[in-house]
């Protein structure tokens, strides 16, 4: 349980890390500089969320060893689930807020809940 919470936590920093910061660099430097922050930012999100997936296939590894297969693969799809929830949130949270004019803007729009 230790273990997941650790992952949990972490999965969470890094997707809410870069939005806070761009929060800050917005409010601090205006809007052109936010835009090279925010591609840089989404670039490191991207890099991060690669690192969280190694992580978490080790995870199910060795949950696999101890809990067997058939909880291996609810928590695989689970995991799958949290994870896009995340990227879409963060994805949102990036363009949605419209300053940018992201190509990304209207598609994002239609994805909310």
């Amino acid at each position: 349980m230790i273990v997941v919470g650790l992952l949990f936590v972490a999965a969470v920093g890094v997707f809410m890390g870069p939005v806070v910061l761009l929060g800050a660099v917005a409010v601090v430097m205006g809007l052109r500089v936010t835009t090279m922050a925010m591609g840089m930012a989404v670039t490191v999100s991207v890099i991060m969320a690669m690192l969280m997936a190694v992580l978490v296939a080790v995870f199910l590894v060795t949950m696999n060893m101890f809990m067997g297969m058939r909880m291996t693969v609810f928590m695989t799809v689970l995991m799958f689930v949290l994870m896009l929830m995340v990227i879409l949130g963060h994805c949102r949270l990036l363009c949605g807020a419209g300053l940018w004019g992201s190509p990304l803007s209207p598609w994002v729009h239609r994805l909310r809940p």
